[in-house]
């Protein structure tokens, strides 16, 4: 066995490098908490980026395919609540959607989609919302500086 190949079974099997110290176990338990707090962080941040660039992107989107005469909190953020119909007032399927109705008008909902159709777009949001998220997170934000050597 080489040394170098000996020295990484001590270091697998003891966690602490012939020489080394309890020490430098410790620096290297602690680098690896904070890269795992950095990729987290990252991740929250490219989430809330997402959600306000989703929800924005909602308003265009599935503002043709539905209109709730409630109003209120953007469609993206309330799932499955776009629209609801009530006693003697059913959801309307319509082919145009029109907004700016009265709000003693049913909720209406384009030709060929369902509230399930529309959560399975909310749901594709939210997906790539998350894969994207997970990249960037993994990915270095802020490039490794060179140290400069003079000759």
């Amino acid at each position: 066995m080489t040394s170098n190949a000996s020295r990484r079974v001590r270091i697998a099997t003891h966690g602490v490098p012939q020489g080394g110290s309890p020490k430098s176990s410790r620096q290297a338990a602690s680098n690896s908490m904070r890269q795992t707090l950095r990729g987290i962080a990252k991740f929250l941040v490219v989430m809330v980026l997402m959600t306000i660039l989703n929800s924005i992107v909602w308003e265009y989107v599935a503002g043709d395919l539905y209109d709730c005469t409630d109003g209120g909190v953007p469609g993206y953020w309330s799932p499955g609540y776009w629209i609801h119909g009530w006693a003697g007032h059913p959801v309307a399927v319509v082919r145009q959607v029109v907004h700016g109705r009265s709000m003693s008008e049913p909720d209406t909902i384009q030709e060929g989609w369902s509230v399930n159709g529309l959560l399975c777009l909310w749901l594709s949001f939210l997906a790539v919302s998350i894969i994207i998220s997970v990249a960037l997170a993994r990915l270095r934000w802020i490039p490794r500086r060179q140290i400069k050597t003079k000759s």
